[in-house]
């Protein structure tokens, strides 16, 4: 699979710049055409999405309460210039709140001088809340975890929180990176963020587009946190039986059909 995905990688007119120096092809554009993309949606990517969530089950279980509905918010195929700056410390929380998963897979045989993804955590003796709520701010407060290398098929996914904080380090190679990006959230987001934050998606946007000392968005942010803390791990059996009530949808073009409980 990974070599036929190689073999029909789109061209570089189908991409588009993200942030400089790295661009991205929105995969559902070649889902509605019989092909590579087509067939690996439909065959591989609802049960990889929903056998990945099912490693945050308790989490989202204490998060949103017998929700089992899920859908992929974005689904891109990325790729990077040589010289790719990288992407500094962010989170996806303070956009989308209703991401709940971020999946990673790299598809270039060879790293080529490209970095993997960098996982970061709060600086010591720094109020985790408070961190959060500092929007794109965030490099001097944070230190690295650790780094996922550049390998080709390995599959990098992680929760999103508030504090799931995350940078790609500067590229010196040659063009390429290719990813596989999808992000998952979940189903009936106005609803939830209403239940959540007691305000519309748009108005939390708008609370969290720049950093800020308000004590309601810390609130917001630290009951996130210690809602995440407070979970209790699932066992195997238990994260198998949470994975079978789980419907994910993806959203396809009118004439493509995929099995089972995707929209259209």
């Amino acid at each position: 699979m990974l070599l036929d995905m190689r073999k029909n990688w789109p061209g570089g007119g189908a991409f588009v710049g993200e942030i400089p120096g790295n661009y991205v092809c929105e995969g559902g554009r070649y889902l509605g055409e019989d092909g590579v993309w087509r067939r690996f949606t439909e065959e591989a990517v609802p049960n990889s999405l929903i056998g990945l969530l099912s490693g945050f089950a308790e989490y989202l279980e204490v998060r949103f309460p017998g929700e089992r509905h899920f859908g992929v918010a974005n689904y891109s195929l990325m790729q990077s210039e040589g010289d790719y700056g990288g992407h500094d410390v962010h989170t996806h929380h303070y956009h989308d709140p209703m991401w709940v998963m971020t999946v990673l897979c790299y598809l270039d045989p060879e790293a080529g001088g490209h970095s993997g993804t960098t996982i970061l955590k709060a600086g010591p003796e720094l109020d985790e809340a408070w961190v959060a709520a500092q929007t794109m701010q965030w490099r001097d407060l944070t230190e690295e975890v650790m780094t996922v290398g550049y390998e080709a098929g390995r599959v990098l996914a992680f929760y999103e929180s508030p504090i799931s904080f995350h940078s790609v380090k500067a590229s010196k190679g040659r063009f390429g990176r290719r990813v596989l990006r999808f992000h998952v959230a979940v189903a009936n987001a106005g609803a939830h963020c209403l239940r959540l934050y007691g305000v519309s998606l748009e108005e939390y946007q708008a609370a969290r587009a720049r950093p800020t000392e308000d004590a309601r968005v810390r609130g917001w942010l630290r009951r996130d946190i210690e809602a995440m803390r407070s979970a209790t791990p699932m066992s195997e059996d238990e994260r198998m039986a949470w994975a079978q009530t789980v419907r994910l949808t993806i959203v396809m073009p009118a004439k493509a059909r995929v099995p089972g409980e995707l929209a259209a």
